[in-house]
């Protein structure tokens, strides 16, 4: 199917130590490793939880949102920081606000666990309102209604999949014709250390508190905070427009892995499968990438069938002097959970325009389970 490129013509984001596009470089290019300890309102005080945390998730401008003091107090915050990333990224891409209120903008964005509601329900201030600041839906909603958005609305959860799934269905809706501006972000705050501990209880958390993607010592992933929107439109309409243009993406899929052995075990099968379409679909030869963002957070056998996928389509007639270059920006601020694809995106989009690959951390002895050489993979 050919289809028109889609531009991405404004950013904003938030991560651990990196507030800017400045911060987030220097932080990718100069080997920072932004984990930080969090000891914001933890039930356990003995309990050190460190991470890639993001500051003063406390302060919010409501009066320049026309919100109310009591009502911002009731807002979750992930909503309040979507609501100042989805402005920063129509400023960063030249947008006026007013200029597209009443359009057919289109809005896709996801947010972490509803942790804001347990806090205020275990300090009885809970109410009628309190629920509705922190619904789900609201999340996009609440965005479209203040911007006076008209085209689609919606909250995306897939877990860790959710940030690139809006991004999917944002261009959909610009390929289908539904809007002619898109917006696809979200946001994860870690507010209440319940999912760490139960995590960390299931063996899932790296005991170091580093992401030691592809390395033979890797015993898990750490969670990380963050928040990201993307500005996307049609190219013909940016170029005619004289828009700043990050990247184009040319083709997106998504699917699911099936039956697997667990609930929340990767399917080689259907990984392979999804790469071999999004290739497929607009006639892209495998062998011309020369770097690939992953989604590998540290585990022994995800990354390794994650490589295994991608060896089998990616690396088929590679010429051995040419490996596959491979990279996780997991090592630098943990696992954002269902913003980490925005992560990831943004990583690539910052390489691509200073024509650079960044070092990939904690990366030591090579995981035996991947085979490096036989799928002409470099990390």
């Amino acid at each position: 199917m050919n289809q028109e490129p889609i531009a991405i013509i404004g950013i904003n984001f938030r991560f651990s130590q990196a507030d800017n596009p400045e911060m987030f470089w220097h932080l990718l290019t100069n080997k920072v490793d932004a984990i930080k300890q969090c000891n914001r309102h933890l039930d356990n005080s003995s309990l050190k939880m460190y991470g890639g945390f993001i500051d003063d998730i406390d302060k919010f401008d409501a009066a320049f949102f026309n919100i109310s003091h009591d009502e911002a107090c009731l807002m979750s915050p992930q909503q309040r920081l979507l609501l100042e990333s989805t402005w920063l990224a129509l400023e960063d891409a030249g947008i006026i606000p007013q200029n597209i209120a009443g359009s057919d903008t289109s809005l896709f964005v996801s947010t972490g666990g509803n942790n804001y509601f347990s806090l205020m329900n275990n300090h009885h201030k809970s109410s009628f309102s309190a629920t509705t600041e922190n619904n789900t839906a609201m999340a996009a909603n609440r965005i479209s209604n203040y911007f006076d958005f008209h085209g689609a609305s919606l909250f995306i959860d897939t877990a860790c999949s959710s940030s690139l799934v809006a991004i999917h269905q944002a261009c959909q809706s610009l390929w289908l014709g539904e809007s002619s501006l898109a917006l696809a972000g979200g946001a994860n705050l870690i507010l209440a250390d319940g999912d760490f501990t139960a995590f960390t209880d299931g063996g899932m958390i790296a005991s170091d508190g580093r992401c030691k993607v592809f390395d033979a010592n890797a015993d898990g992933y750490v969670q990380g905070e963050g928040v990201a929107m993307i500005v996307l439109k049609p190219l013909s309409d940016a170029l005619k427009n004289g828009d700043r243009i990050y990247g184009q993406i040319i083709a997106t899929q998504i699917n699911h892995n099936g039956k697997s052995n667990t609930l929340t075990s990767p399917n080689l099968k259907a990984q392979v499968s999804l790469l071999e379409r999004v290739y497929r679909q607009d006639k892209i030869n495998p062998d011309t990438i020369n770097y690939l963002e992953t989604h590998a957070v540290g585990t022994t056998i995800g990354d390794a069938l994650e490589l295994k996928a991608i060896g089998k389509v990616l690396t088929k007639n590679r010429p051995l002097d040419n490996p596959l270059k491979v990279g996780s920006v997991k090592t630098n601020i943990r696992h954002t959970e269902n913003v980490s694809g925005m992560a990831s995106l943004i990583k690539t989009l910052f390489c691509l325009q200073s024509k650079t690959l960044v070092p990939n951390l904690h990366f030591i002895s090579p995981n035996p389970a991947i085979k490096f050489d036989k799928f002409k993979i470099k990390v």
